[in-house]
């Protein structure tokens, strides 16, 4: 059956496009790809992650070639007043 309905030759047109774009796609993320590497070393790449794009974290990490381990904040000082507290409190429990 070499006639096709309308709405199989549609399909086939919207297929053969998904694809067309699909290839694109993995050509621009290998070319992009190459070039995060080459972007400098792991601290400056680091700063390229962007916490509230729709791109997770881990995928993010994954392309930039960045360990996630190392992209916690580290964590703020601890204010003169909360460390006697704490001494304090360790006082309490632990003498």
């Amino acid at each position: 059956m070499v006639a096709k309905t309308r709405k199989e030759r549609a399909q086939i047109i919207k297929e053969a496009q998904i694809e067309r774009k699909v290839g694109q796609l993995v050509l621009e993320k290998d070319f992009l790809l190459k070039k995060v590497r080459t972007a400098g070393n792991r601290c400056e790449r680091k700063t390229m992650i962007d916490t509230q794009h729709a791109l997770s974290m881990r995928q993010q990490s994954a392309l930039l070639e960045v360990h996630r381990n190392r992209l916690k904040p580290k964590r703020a000082k601890i204010s003169e007043e909360d460390h006697t507290s704490m001494l304090h409190l360790d006082e309490i429990h632990f003498n």
